[in-house]
């Protein structure tokens, strides 16, 4: 291509990209020609709002008898208790090898990991070799 093609091009590229931007990233130009602020809720106006919105929440009522239900007597809690990983490793691992501290902790509380709704043990991975 010849130099001044090329030029021309970038110019209308980068002419076009301002011109995009500026309708994109632009004012609103309503406002700024009256001189007038942006139109805002006054406080009474959001106060009413809120006293409304409180007074729609304080109309519902909850049915207490969905607890006597046989169904809901019948659901089952299936989840299992979390147990602590045990701590596996250097206490401080950005330490310079061989300096200070170098134990491992074994200080991992020992938890009761049967499941409380069948009674069952809950198998828990393998222990790591070190």
């Amino acid at each position: 291509m010849n130099k001044t093609i090329k030029i021309i091009a970038i110019i209308v590229f980068l002419a076009g990209g301002g011109y995009l931007a500026y309708f994109y990233f632009g004012i609103n130009q309503s406002n700024v020609s009256s001189g007038e602020a942006a139109p805002s809720a006054s406080t009474e106006e959001i106060n009413q709002k809120f006293v409304q919105s409180l007074a729609g929440i304080s109309t519902i009522v909850l049915d207490k008898n969905i607890f006597s239900n046989p169904a809901f007597a019948s659901l089952v809690d299936y989840s299992n208790p979390l147990v602590p990983e045990p701590t596996i490793g250097r206490n401080d691992p950005f330490l310079p090898i061989g300096s200070d501290d170098t134990s491992v902790s074994s200080d991992a509380p020992v938890v009761d990991t049967t499941n409380t709704t069948t009674g069952t043990p809950n198998k828990l991975p393998a222990k790591r070799n070190q």
